[in-house]
């Protein structure tokens, strides 16, 4: 989706994109001030860790969504994921951006054929190079 970065902001009319910067450094300076007017003491170590652990193994169950069979994986469907890996766009407007990004996360699109190698393509290649030079 980074790459695609230029096409998607041509969805976008320029206003919004103002607006939405506007309105994200809004809630950046609201958050600063916030956080220096009213400063929110996290309490014991026990809190401290539990807020550093937490988001780290929330990422950890959402990356592997698209593992079928899994705990993450049967929630998500239970909730109306229904993946789309040959059909982005169907599968954004089904899931929505969020949750198709992460059923991409951790995806093997295919696995790999028994004897691939670089030597092995090499291989192939050279044999269909030789053949097109004989016609």
């Amino acid at each position: 989706m980074i790459k695609a970065f230029p096409s998607l902001l041509g969805m976008v009319s320029i206003p919004f994109i103002v607006a939405t910067v506007i309105v994200m450094v809004l809630v950046v300076l609201l958050t600063v001030w916030l956080e220096r007017a009213h400063p929110v003491h996290m309490g014991t170590w026990k809190l401290r860790v539990l807020a550093l652990v937490l988001p780290l193994l929330m990422t950890g169950f959402v990356s592997r969504m698209n593992h079928t069979g899994g705990v993450s994986s049967t929630i998500a469907i239970g909730m109306g994921d229904g993946p789309r890996f040959y059909n982005q766009l169907a599968g954004a407007e089904n899931n929505g951006a969020v949750m198709q990004f992460l059923n991409n996360v951790d995806m093997t699109a295919m696995n790999e054929p028994q004897g691939y190698s670089k030597a092995a393509m090499m291989r192939i290649k050279s044999e269909y190079v030789a053949e097109a030079k004989k016609n």
